[in-house]
């Protein structure tokens, strides 16, 4: 088996730099655990998202004019029987479509029950709220720093292990043994 010093050196010295970094805190307290370390100290919610594609003109800036045309275009892509109101279904169908979720909005954010229907002027006022609360200056227009939230600070401790049941052997039998989930 022939060696290659060069490839040596390279792994060597990948593997150096790699686990210096997984040691290292950075010299600023404990070193962040999990996937809590990835999350940025900012995030943009989505209706933010959904505001900025109401941006027209590519100006950066949503005006109110083009959250009205914006507002009245969500509307009639979320009324998908054309019928002039949204039913709970549409709108989470809509919400899964343009939002990415099912849930992000409820019937309740835009006022009315789950089992009633939103016409355009409640869906408009509904998105108008989350407007105001986002246009933090109240120049009735929105800029991207406005469309930014600060992160709220999370406390999580150690995940919590579940007893599995002690009839289940994972393929839907029964056994005797008992066992945790995830270890």
């Amino acid at each position: 088996m022939r060696r290659h010093p060069f490839l040596t050196a390279l792994v060597c010295g990948a593997s150096v730099l790699v686990l210096s970094a997984c040691g290292s805190d950075g010299g600023g307290g404990p070193a962040p655990r999990g996937a809590l370390a990835d999350l940025p100290d900012y995030f943009m919610g989505p209706e933010a998202v959904l505001f900025l594609g109401y941006d027209s003109n590519g100006n950066r800036l949503v005006e109110a004019s083009e959250f009205d045309a914006g507002a009245n275009a969500s509307f009639a892509r979320a009324d998908t029987d054309s019928n002039g109101r949204v039913s709970a279904i549409e709108l989470g169908e809509w919400c899964m479509t343009e939002l990415g979720h099912r849930e992000a909005m409820s019937m309740l954010s835009f006022g009315v029950m789950a089992d009633q229907q939103i016409d355009n002027a409640a869906f408009a006022q509904g998105l108008r709220s989350r407007w105001a609360k986002l246009d933090r200056n109240r120049d009735g227009s929105l800029q991207r720093t406005e469309l930014w939230s600060e992160m709220p600070d999370l406390q999580f401790g150690p995940r919590e292990r579940r007893e599995r049941p002690r009839d289940y052997d994972g393929a839907g039998g029964s056994s005797t043994g008992g066992g945790t989930i995830g270890g």
